[in-house]
């Protein structure tokens, strides 16, 4: 479970009050037994009937804060005035004088605080306190510690001091301050009784010749919330993946941040580190760590400085394991990190980067082979073809029916490797000879594609029909060839005795455009529909229809490196809708 860096000082008798200052400092010591210790923020009050009672907790209270630094103000009256308080304390602070001379502690009467001007005004007196913790602060004491005496209070002012009660109670909850409001039990009545303790944490009170604390209804039902929210939370943490842990920082002599020391820690702490967490509860992490410099230290000193929290991912050489870290903080000087291994998860992504190169690599060999390939078998197939084609016109009928028909053959496969081969370096050089996309009129280049196809249009009847068209960003010369594709073989693949039907279309889908070219032909059977864009992938015969198999994968490559993506379904009715996506312009 995960505690707050106070948790390991002395247990006390009463739990946190509900609107203590975010843990600042460790918890104070009150010096009364009954109480134990206290965070900041705390205020409490004390029913009393003698003197006796009001010096038997208020001595060891501002002794001990005395001793923790702190600056003290103890406001008197009656039955215990100025000089019957001091001389009180001086038995139990023998240098009480040289403090009181440095300015360490101030012991008023009420009249030199409550009642200045003759009446007591709330606003002014809590603005009082707070000037006087600002200055204690300014000079180099812990926090200010309190106590007020209202014999003084007439039963007329009496609900005006309940609201500054209200007032003080709301408002040292967030500050460095500890305050004891003692009240004459003479003075009290059962209603004043429970208007007291409803604006104090909890109330000492002496039974039987001992001190006891009496907490209201309304702060153990604020303990009881604040305990069960600690369960619920406690429980989230131990049952979490991830390592938590909570630390404070270590400083040197001159208040600069040197170190940091582990308060506690999860279950899972020991599962990500390999470290116990007992032993790491209270370890210094230049220690634990065995680093020498603690881990992380300067990211963990701006957050705790800060409040501004921070995530970061890094390898930690000493456990050979990359960590991503999250590192918040609620109060100066603390924080805490939630963190987790990731190291297989890392060694993932390099082995994926890896093969992602060698891919890469892969496909750029491929490329330049598949370029040279074809453009160094060029030269020798054209001279095959050349003189396959001299033989065919110069000696066609002298040799005989076989050797026309065999040089018939040779010119035929001659033209379809040279066709393949044409193909094939458009195809290698779709990446390296592309220009870098720029503002494109899709309809401008279709119209000037239509203009390249009108003998295949006007040959085969066809009507094509094209809606408006958006600019995207492309390669006109490129997106030119995507279209003259889709949309020949929409001419190609027609159905016998209907004359094709194309339209040409595109509509907005999310951040891209959306191109439509549907046909009225032969369809392509749904298993078939990924392997169309396949290099060499034919579903007829040639004497079908004639091509190589590449003009689809062609276009697939464009597309893709426009960063768009292309499929086909079946058109309504029958035939077939190419699709792809562009950017916008």
């Amino acid at each position: 479970m995960v505690m707050s860096p106070e948790s390991d000082a002395a247990p006390h008798a009463h739990g946190p009050p509900s609107n203590a200052p975010a843990g600042e400092g460790r918890l104070r010591r009150t010096g009364i037994e009954a109480v134990g210790d206290v965070p900041w923020g705390a205020h409490f009050c004390q029913f009393y009937e003698t003197a006796g009672d009001l010096a038997d907790t208020l001595v060891p209270f501002f002794r001990e804060g005395l001793l923790a630094n702190e600056f003290c103000m103890w406001i008197t009256s009656a039955p215990l005035g100025v000089e019957a308080a001091t001389d009180a304390l001086r038995v139990a602070v023998p240098d009480l004088d040289e403090r009181m001379a440095q300015g360490q502690i101030e012991i008023l009467d009420y009249t030199d605080w409550y009642v200045r001007d003759g009446r007591f005004d709330a606003a002014a007196v809590l603005d009082g306190w707070l000037v006087k913790l600002n200055d204690a602060l300014r000079r180099g004491f812990e926090g200010l510690r309190l106590t007020g005496n209202t014999f003084w209070l007439e039963e007329a002012g009496w609900n005006d001091f309940y609201r500054y009660e209200e007032m003080i109670n709301a408002v040292i909850g967030r500050h460095r301050m500890l305050a004891v409001c003692t009240y004459s039990l003479e003075m009290c009545g059962a209603k004043e009784i429970v208007d007291v303790i409803d604006n104090h944490e909890f109330a000492l009170i002496k039974r039987k010749g001992r001190w006891e604390v009496l907490e209201s209804a309304v702060q153990k039902r604020a303990q009881e919330a604040i305990r069960e929210s600690e369960d619920r939370f406690q429980g989230l943490v131990a049952a979490m993946s991830e390592g938590v842990a909570i630390h404070e920082l270590v400083c040197d002599d001159d208040g600069r941040a040197v170190d940091y020391r582990i308060v506690d820690a999860n279950p899972a702490f020991e599962e990500n580190t390999s470290i116990p967490a007992e032993r790491a509860k209270g370890a210094l992490a230049s220690l634990l760590y065995g680093t020498g410099e603690p881990p992380f230290l300067e990211i963990y000193r701006r957050v705790a400085e800060t409040g501004v929290p921070a995530s970061f991912t890094e390898y930690f050489a000493p456990m050979d394991r990359h960590f991503h870290i999250s590192v918040v903080s609620t109060k100066p000087g603390t924080f805490a990190t939630v963190f987790e291994d990731v190291t297989e998860l890392r060694r993932a992504e390099a082995a994926l980067q890896e093969y992602a190169a060698e891919l890469r690599r892969s496909n750029e060999d491929l490329e330049r082979f598949a370029y040279v390939a074809s453009h160094d078998l060029q030269e020798p197939l054209r001279s095959i073809l050349s003189f396959s084609q001299l033989l065919e016109r110069r000696y066609k009928g002298r040799l005989g029916t076989d050797a026309d028909e065999y040089i018939a053959f040779i010119v035929e496969g001659g033209t379809r490797m040279q066709a393949q081969i044409r193909d094939l370096l458009a195809l290698s050089r779709v990446t390296t000879t592309g220009t870098v996309p720029e503002a494109t009129d899709a309809g401008a280049v279709v119209a000037d594609v239509l203009r390249d196809l009108r003998g295949a249009v006007e040959a085969s009847g066809a009507t094509v029909t094209v809606g408006p068209l958006p600019r995207v960003m492309a390669d006109p010369v490129q997106l030119a060839q995507v279209f003259a594709n889709l949309i020949g073989n929409a001419i190609k693949y027609r159905r016998p005795g209907v004359p094709p039907e194309v339209r040409v279309g595109a509509e907005r889908a999310g951040p891209y455009w959306r191109f439509a070219v549907t046909d009225n032909g032969i369809g392509i059977e749904a298993e078939y529909r990924d392997r169309v864009f396949e290099v060499f992938q034919r579903l007829h015969t040639r004497e079908q229809y004639e091509g190589t198999g590449i003009g689809l994968a062609i276009v697939k490559r464009i597309v893709e490196r426009h960063g768009g993506r292309i499929w086909v379904e079946p058109a309504p009715g029958a035939g077939s809708t190419f699709s792809f996506t562009m950017t916008p312009a």
